[in-house]
């Protein structure tokens, strides 16, 4: 008897903890192609021209078989450095955050090879 219910919650224990794992891919799957649709904007934009207007620039893209929302914040620059926020979302509001990125782009290191936004 002592062996059966050692057993039984010994089996619990291992489907609460399958389960959380199910759960846990989905956050991670998320959150990596969230990361991926960051990278790609910020490679777009150190593509883009040297003469980019600080302010807001947003869009959305398919990948993955959804819509992810993105915006980016050029910041007004420094002597040297520029620094960019990028958020990315599932929800056109932004009201949940999938990926927040904030980086810096050196002054100098621009190319000027056309305004892609």
């Amino acid at each position: 008897m002592i062996a059966l219910s050692i057993l039984s919650l010994t089996a619990v224990m291992i489907l609460e903890f399958k389960e959380n794992q199910i759960r846990n891919l989905s956050i991670l799957e998320e959150k990596m192609q969230a990361g991926w649709v960051a990278d790609n904007q910020l490679a777009l934009l150190k593509l883009a021209h040297s003469e980019q207007k600080p302010g807001p620039h947003n869009g959305k893209v398919m990948m993955g078989k959804r819509i992810w929302y993105w915006r980016v914040q050029l910041l007004p620059e420094e002597r040297l450095l520029q620094a960019i926020d990028l958020d990315v979302s599932l929800h056109p509001d932004f009201s949940v955050l999938s990926a927040s990125i904030r980086t810096y782009l050196s002054v100098s290191d621009k190319p000027n090879r056309g305004n892609l936004y």
